[in-house]
């Protein structure tokens, strides 16, 4: 710590006096209040420098556990370094993916095939030995949209030929007394 800054004045009056103050002119008065600015930027400054003090120790201890914690995660309880076990860890890691790769390559050449039945798709990825919990849910996706798609597609076909009919029927009935006498009976037949 600097050695100018280690007495802080306890007092609100600091180095002035009251009783110096009060014996002064009117022109004394205003150096008073310059001199009651500068006793408050004193205190400000003691103030912000022993906080700055505190933050600096807190930072240093926070340094320091943080390394402490850092040389706990670099060596294992036998003395190892986990840093080898890491290495270990992320090697089979890769060889896993690259084994997934594999397979996802092997599908790649049948997909254009299967690609018209997902459940087919999804059977051959199993069989294949494949177990990416991300591909399946792909494939799960895939087998949902293409059956929400097939149930539009017979949906759209019924409501086409639904409609084809009723338009030929109105069709025939055009211009005369057999639309108007169809559809009276269409109309009272169908449900309220």
């Amino acid at each position: 710590m600097r050695p100018w800054i280690t007495e802080i004045p306890r007092g609100p009056q600091g180095p002035w006096r009251r009783s110096e103050a009060t014996t002064q002119s009117a022109h004394s008065k205003a150096a008073g209040s310059l001199g009651e600015r500068l006793l408050a930027l004193h205190w400000t400054h003691a103030r912000r420098v022993a906080e700055t003090a505190a933050q600096s120790w807190a930072l240093e201890q926070r340094s320091e556990e943080l390394s402490r914690r850092l040389q706990g995660l670099a060596w294992t309880g036998n003395g190892k370094s986990r840093i080898f076990s890491l290495e270990r860890e992320l090697r089979e890691l890769r060889a896993e993916a690259g084994r997934t790769r594999g397979a996802l390559e092997k599908l790649g050449a049948h997909v254009q095939q299967l690609q018209a039945n997902p459940v087919a798709l999804r059977e051959a990825y199993i069989r294949g030995g494949g177990q990416d919990p991300g591909v399946l849910g792909w494939m799960w996706q895939l087998q949902a949209e293409a059956s929400a798609l097939e149930l539009r597609r017979s949906r759209t076909r019924r409501g086409e030929q639904k409609r084809a009919s009723q338009e030929t029927s109105l069709e025939r009935g055009k211009g005369g007394e057999g639309g108007r006498l169809w559809l009276e009976n269409h109309l009272s037949e169908t449900p309220r």
